[in-house]
């Protein structure tokens, strides 16, 4: 698994299982001078989680909900 090599190299590293939350906390943890990149979802408004489809807003959605 990717997570267990960056790990490796970066103990600081975190997993979040929930995109939702994963996008809150990259936001609400940036500071200045940090890029956060929001990759691999697109436009999709459900999420896979342990074979289901949950509703998702979107990441931008997310982000942007978050800095207002």
């Amino acid at each position: 698994e990717l997570s267990i090599i960056i790990e490796k190299y970066n103990p600081d590293f975190v997993s979040i299982e929930d995109r939702e939350s994963a996008v809150e906390y990259a936001v609400k943890n940036a500071v200045a001078g940090d890029v956060v990149i929001l990759a691999g979802k697109g436009q999709e408004t459900t999420q896979q989680v342990r074979g289901k489809a949950i509703a998702y807003v979107g990441d931008m959605a997310k982000a942007k909900s978050v800095l207002e």
